[in-house]
Parts: C-alpha cells; sequence; structure tokens
C-alpha cells in the first residue's frame, strides 16, 4: 500500500524492483567484503532471501557456499517475527512461507535470536512522526499511507521496530535472551522453544518497560 507510492514519488536509484539486483548476489557481494564474524543481519519479513543466501552455490564473488560464507561472516542472524515461547506471526506462516521459515531456523549456522510479536505488540508508536516531521518525510509517508487501510487502527504496533533495536543495540538494558533450548517450526509455521543444551538460538524476553521501549522507538 506504500511501498510503490514512495518509490515513485520520492528521490531513489530503483523506481522499480526490476531495477534492483538479484537479493542472493547482492547478499554474496556484500558478506564476501565483510571481517570475518562481524555481521548482524535482521529479517522483519519473509525468511525467503535468507533461505536463498544459505543454499547459493560458489561463484566468481566468493568460492564458499551460502552456508560456508554465512558461517564465516556472520555474528547473528535476528528475526522479527514468530511468538515465543510458543505460537507464529504472518512472516513465518504465510502463503508459500513455511519452507523457508523451516529450513532457515533448523539451518542456520551461527547465532540466532528471535523477537516475537509478543515482545513489541503492545509498543504502539509513530506519533512523533505526525507532530514533528515535515509532511515529506517519507517514513511518516508511509505510516499515513498505511494506516489509510486499516481504518480501526491508529499508530503501529513495534513488531517489526524492536526487531531493528535488538540488531542495532543488541540486548543492553532492554531485553534478557533465553538462550537454553532452541526454537522448532511445524509443518504449519507455528514455532516452539524445546529444551537443547547446545543451540545457538535464544529469544528475547522484555526487561524494560513498554513506556520506555516506545519513547526509544519514537
Amino acid at each position: 500500500v506504500y511501498n510503490r507510492h514512495l518509490a515513485l514519488n520520492f528521490p531513489n536509484d530503483l523506481k522499480t524492483g526490476a531495477n534492483a539486483p538479484d537479493a542472493t548476489i547482492l547478499y554474496r557481494t556484500l558478506l564476501a567484503q565483510e571481517p570475518d564474524k562481524s555481521v548482524v543481519l535482521l529479517t522483519t519479513g519473509s525468511l525467503v532471501n535468507i533461505d536463498r543466501l544459505l543454499k547459493s552455490e560458489p561463484d566468481g564473488i566468493s568460492p564458499l557456499s551460502g552456508m560456508e560464507l554465512v558461517k564465516q561472516k556472520v555474528k547473528r542472524l535476528v528475526s522479527a517475527g514468530g511468538r515465543n515461547p510458543a505460537g507464529s506471526s504472518a512472516n513465518f506462516r504465510k502463503p508459500g512461507a513455511v519452507p523457508y521459515t523451516r529450513y532457515v531456523i533448523e539451518n542456520w549456522p551461527t547465532e540466532y535470536w528471535f523477537v516475537g510479536n509478543e515482545v513489541g505488540g503492545d509498543v504502539i508508536t509513530g506519533r512523533r512522526l505526525f507532530t514533528e516531521t515535515p509532511l515529506r518525510n517519507p517514513v511518516r509517508r508511509a505510516y499515513e499511507l498505511f494506516q489509510k487501510h486499516r481504518p480501526t487502527a491508529t499508530l503501529r504496533n513495534s513488531w517489526d521496530q524492536l526487531g531493528v533495536l535488538v540488531a542495532v543495540r543488541g540486548a543492553g538494558e532492554y531485553f534478557f535472551f533465553q538462550n537454553t533450548g532452541m526454537q522448532t517450526v511445524n509443518s504449519e509455521g507455528y514455532t516452539r522453544w524445546v529444551s537443547s543444551p547446545d543451540s545457538e538460538h535464544a529469544y528475547a524476553i522484555r526487561r524494560t518497560d513498554k513506556a520506555t521501549l516506545k519513547r526509544i522507538v519514537d
């Protein structure tokens, strides 16, 4: 509801997705250039591009397979999605997404942090966009267009925003992480946390009140 408007009405180099580079090639190019164990990746939607990265073959960019390249270059993957200790979210179980969700969660080779919908669902943000930014702010415009199609909504749940916060700042004083287990996924895309002694999975639990998190995101 907003991507096309932003692409056509704000300055950018692409204008259309047809002009965007292939995501797998872009991932491989960027990762190959980075120091070992230095990269934190964040997903806020479907895991399809991560699935394709992991399954990519050696090429002129790198002699490593996608799995090997990730293991060498990536410190951590952070995914905003799911629900912990059990449940799901649209980006993990929407039509067509389940195979990617299962493959990535079951095969990711380094540390993997999950920021479930329960973390940011009641942290409602965005108001300052409408009071403190100009009309030509593209983020403000995206919120306006998104909310136009959701007449019962006011602002926005911070599911993805708190995923961004975790990816950029780590756990900090805001969260602690349950890491004595692993994330599993069933055939319908629903996750469940189970006991495991040697997993690198962890999921976020809030240690800061929602009012503080709202101020940070806004």
